[in-house]
């Protein structure tokens, strides 16, 4: 799009030498500009050569100024397609600037990771090292417990069968004194 340098308007025309002028001026964006008044009463071939002489100055200041608008029309898009560049500059390095936050946060988030699966992976073992210590202890007192239960049944019975001696002595002779009440013992034994 060429913008247009504005052209002046006429001072106008009068049609009473008593009156004053009153001028409409319409420009086309030609270089043209038509002038007229509200009586106009003047003759229109003086209107057509006058309008000619002036078209043709306005066409050259028109077209004079055309390229100088048409040159700094060029030079502000150049400046409006340099700003666009650099802000495309600046987003691409904000985007890369922003992508390399991105890879550091997430390798700092993956060696936080390793980090606690590592300290899982210690503890799994210590706790796995512990369950099999507790299990070889379980393991001793089961055998102990069982070894006890089978003492405490052997000395039940060797009980029981002293109850049972001592019964048949006292209902047989009497009450046993000394010496027999100790073979007694010692026999039950084996």
């Amino acid at each position: 799009m060429v913008d247009m340098a504005p052209i002046p308007e006429e001072t106008g025309f009068t049609s009473h030498a008593a009156e004053k002028p009153h001028t409409s001026g319409l420009g086309l964006g030609l270089g043209l500009t038509i002038g007229c008044t509200p009586d106009d009463g003047i003759s229109a071939g003086a209107s057509n050569n006058r309008d000619h002489a002036h078209t043709s100055m306005s066409n050259t200041s028109a077209s004079d100024g055309g390229m100088g608008l048409q040159m700094q029309g060029n030079s502000t898009s150049d400046e409006d397609q340099q700003i666009l560049d650099d802000r495309k500059q600046r987003r691409m390095l904000s985007n890369r600037e922003s992508a390399r936050r991105s890879r550091l946060r997430k390798q700092q988030h993956l060696d936080e990771l390793r980090g606690h699966v590592a300290q899982l992976r210690a503890q799994n073992s210590q706790m796995l090292n512990s369950f099999n210590l507790a299990s070889q202890q379980l393991a001793q007192i089961a055998e102990e417990n069982l070894k006890l239960r089978s003492e405490a049944m052997d000395l039940s019975h060797q009980l029981q069968r002293l109850h049972h001696t001592v019964t048949f002595q006292r209902a047989n002779n009497g009450p046993l004194h000394g010496r027999d009440a100790r073979q007694m013992v010692q026999g039950s034994q084996y």
